[in-house]
Formats: structure tokens, sequence, C-alpha cells
């Protein structure tokens, strides 16, 4: 059983989740730097290896002849690619491991086979602690995105004395840990939390095993920081779900949260969800919350077969070439991240058409839009959420602000051009562009200056 191999929580889980994130980080530092050695005494083979192949040519060239049903030549482009693709290479030979499996399985008209092959692997937390600390250590995506939205969730809160928050595919929860020891420090003491965690039924005989593993997680935190908590798990499809089910309480603040991931993506393709976004949107403006938090993976797509390939190469290389040069190649963590996460979208979107297309992402604009659409209005966004700790004393704030936010936006541009938070309040979203972050710092780095 699925049960017995799963971890309610042990050291690690605190290591990572917890607000010693940024000791966690710090510690890595030196493993990060040993791996950009290790990785310099790659460069004359890879080097060697690509000086007469390019694979992004070649994938193009046999994208294009599949469009045209040349069915001779991809096939001899396929052999070729396979040779010097590898799932132990560089970034590049990684991502067109995924790329020549997706097109040959599209030459052979099997790409939903191939897919469900991908998506029925079973991840458990353990593993998934695993790739979330390997990502918190090579990307600020993760980890700004939710200090952000935590703090958002406090500054909402104001007054109130208990908090009821959705987390639309809470998945492993790794967003609350953080959240509740923030709640435990407070001043007047810690408000009474109650969250309800909605995801996808899981594949196998226990739809519902990651959910409650993540209640009893979460109910473990609470209890040894003495914060009031409820929680309910929801295992259901989007457009199986009605306001009922979530008791709403008059005498909570509301908040619905449903953060990006990898991990939804690939649960969506499994169960073909994509057309049921709009359905769930209509639901979370029912239920007319005082905040709405969305992050999504601001990624492109093209309803047309090659330029898709380009736009795939174009995005998802990004991701490989920055794990390549901070992350070891034989990390397990990162094989974990490529095979289970990164691969399902990519073989999706390239192998198949028509229903069984289904990892298709959105543009920030593409997303608003939607959400405006759908009813709901912007609010204005705090500056220093985006930047202060959960629970920093206030004699170390001034001196906490440009650090932590630089920090973040050095780390990689790639927080900025692939992910986005927006907030809404229910009658309504910010867009956190690269160069909004930019003038936030810029202001809150003038008011550190001052008040030292």
């Amino acid at each position: 059983m699925v049960a017995r191999e799963e971890t309610i929580r042990d050291a690690m889980f605190d290591k990572v989740l917890l607000n010693c994130e940024e000791n966690y980080a710090r510690e890595e530092t030196s493993s990060l730097n040993e791996s950009t050695e290790l990785k310099a005494n790659y460069c004359n083979e890879d080097k060697n290896q690509d000086e007469h192949v390019n694979l992004r040519e070649l994938l193009i060239a046999c994208a294009e002849a599949i469009s045209t049903d040349n069915k001779k030549v991809a096939t001899e482009l396929i052999k070729e690619i396979r040779k010097h693709a590898s799932p132990i290479g560089n970034g590049n030979q990684r991502l067109a491991c995924f790329f020549v499996l997706g097109l040959k399985a599209r030459l052979a008209g099997i790409g939903s086979e191939i897919l469900h092959r991908f998506v029925t692997r079973r991840i458990s937390s353990n593993d998934s602690l695993k790739v979330y600390g390997m990502w918190a250590k090579t990307s600020p995506m993760y980890r700004a995105a939710y200090h952000f939205a935590n703090k958002s969730i406090l500054s909402a809160a104001g007054t109130a004395s208990k908090i009821h928050i959705i987390d639309v595919g809470i998945a492993a929860g790794f967003q609350w840990p953080s959240l509740i020891q923030a709640l435990a420090k407070m001043k007047d003491g810690p408000l009474s939390v109650r969250i309800t965690g909605v995801d996808l039924p899981q594949p196998g005989f226990h739809p519902d095993e990651r959910i409650k593993v993540t209640g009893k997680r979460l109910e473990d935190y609470a209890r040894e920081f003495g914060v009031p908590f409820e929680y309910h798990g929801i295992a259901s499809q989007w457009d199986s779900m009605s306001i009922e089910d979530f008791n709403i309480r008059d005498d909570e603040v509301l908040i619905v949260n449903r953060m990006y991931s990898f991990y939804r993506l690939r649960d969506e393709i499994l169960l073909g969800m994509n057309k049921s976004r709009d359905q769930l949107l209509n639901l979370i403006r029912e239920l007319q919350p005082k905040v709405f938090i969305h992050g999504i993976l601001n990624l492109s797509f093209s309803p047309y077969f090659v330029p898709r390939c380009r736009m795939i190469l174009l995005q998802y290389s990004r991701f490989f070439e920055m794990l390549d040069t901070l992350v070891p190649r034989n990390s397990r963590p990162r094989q974990l991240m490529e095979f289970d996460l990164f691969g399902p979208p990519i073989i999706n979107q390239i192998a198949c058409e028509g229903s069984d297309l289904v990892a298709i992402p959105e543009t920030y604009k593409e997303c608003h839009k939607r959400n405006l659409n759908i009813g709901f209005q912007e609010l204005p966004v705090d500056p220093i959420a985006t930047i202060m700790p959960l629970s920093d004393p206030p004699a170390r704030q001034a001196k906490f602000r440009t650090r932590s936010f630089f920090t973040s936006t050095r780390s990689s541009d790639l927080a900025a051009r692939l992910s986005l938070l927006q907030f809404f309040s229910s009658p309504t979203s910010i867009l956190l562009t690269k160069s909004k972050l930019k003038n936030y710092a810029h202001q809150c780095a003038d008011t550190a200056r001052r008040d030292a």
C-alpha cells in the first residue's frame, strides 16, 4: 500500500518547509557551487558531442517532416536524434529525450498510450519534498510565490480571529507549514485556521491518499506550534464540486488559493481537466472570497504543431539549462523532476492532438483576461509583502527588505518570466511583472536607507 511508504513528517520536512528556508538555502550554496564546478568537467565533452550536431535543428526538422507526413525523413531524423539524446547528458540532450519520444509516438499514432505510462506513476511525499527542496535551491519561483501569498493572506486576515483557506490543488501542502509557524508568533496570539485542501483524485485504489497524508502533516505542525487548526480534504474533479462542499461560515475570513504547479499540470493531463478551468473559476467566484490568490506558469501555446514545437524547445530549455548549470547530472531529485514533471506536458503537446491534447498552458495576459471576464477585480499589492519575511522582528525588517528581494530577482529572471501571481477579490488581480517588482524593490530600498 502507498500509505505505508508515505512519511507524514520528519527532520527534512522541517528543514525545507519551515522558516529556516533561508538557512537551508545558505547551507546548500556550497553544494551548488560544487555542482557548478563539476559541470565544468563536462563542458569540453559537451562541446565535442555537439560540435557537429545541432539537436534543436534536428528536432524541428523532424517535426516539420511529420507535419507534412514525410514518414521516411521523419524516421531517419528520429534515429539520428536518438544517437545524441541522453537522459543523463546536458540540458539539451535531456530535453531531446522527451522531445524525440513525443515525435516517435506521434509518428506511430500512440501518443496517448506513451503519455499514460508517465502520468500514472505515483509520486510520494518524500520524492515531492526532494524535488521541491532542489527547486528551492535553484530557482526563487516557488519559495518567492509561497512567501508572497502567505504574507498577503496574513494581511487580508486583518484583525479577524478566524480564517478559512481553500487551497485548490493542495498536493503535499508545502505552502502551509511556514504560515502556521508565522501565525504562532503573532503578538495577539494565533488565529484559528481552517484549511480545505482540494485536489484531483490520484490513480489507483486510494484516490484520496495524498490529500489525507497532507492533512495529517499540517495537523502535526499546527499541534506543535499551538495554532487552532481544522482540516478538510476533498479529492474531486473540478467540475463536480459545489459550494456546499466547503461548509462556508460567516465568522471566518475566506481566502481561496490556487498556486501554479507542475504537479497540477501533470494531474490535469491524466484526467483531461483543461476544459473545466472556467467552471472552477466560476465556482471560486460564487464562493465570494475576500481574496483569491492565483499563480500560473506563464507559458505560451500554439494550436499549430510546428510552432508549438518551437515554443516547447524555447520555454523548457530554460528549465533544463538552469538545472544543468546548478544541479549535478546524477541528482535523483533532478531526474524525478525531469521525468515526472517536465516530461508529461512536453510529450502531451508533441504527441497528442484533439481531445488528447490537455496540457494547454496560458500566458499571464490570457489568464488575466479570463479572470476578469469571470467577474473578478484587481486588488492593489502591498510591496512589503513581496520582500519581508513572514515572521521577522520589526528591527530586522528594514535590513531584510533589499537583501531578500534582490536575492530573488538576481538568482534567475526565470521567476519573472515564467511565473505570475494574481490577486483578486470577489465582486476582484495584481500582475506581478518583472518591471513592477523592480519598482517595488527600489521604493523599499529608498525606505531602508532613510530608516538607517
